[in-house]
């Protein structure tokens, strides 16, 4: 994704890539963490279109409450079929653990 943004014009210092997130909720919380000295108003989370509900309740979750998403275009992948699914557990997961 991050390769993605450049690509499209995003300067690459305007980026904050999380490596250390084993999860989207960690990553949130990552993030949270590091932005907390920098008085961040709003977080875009790019990701692919099947994670993105999920991603917006992490990061709400950890106290960002403005929270925009964007993907990248692409076509029905055979992952989607698992991926999806996936999702839709991970989603109601994240409201009961969180």
């Amino acid at each position: 994704m991050k390769k993605y943004l450049v690509e499209n014009g995003i300067p690459e210092s305007s980026i904050i890539e999380d490596n250390k997130g084993i999860d989207t909720y960690e990553s949130a919380l990552n993030l949270k963490e590091y932005s907390n000295s920098m008085n961040v108003k709003s977080v875009i989370v790019v990701s692919q279109y099947f994670h993105l509900l999920r991603s917006v309740l992490a990061f709400k979750q950890v106290g960002f409450n403005e929270v925009y998403v964007a993907r990248a275009y692409s076509p029905f992948e055979i992952r989607d079929l698992y991926s999806i699914p996936r999702e839709m557990i991970g989603f109601y997961y994240y409201i009961i653990k969180y």
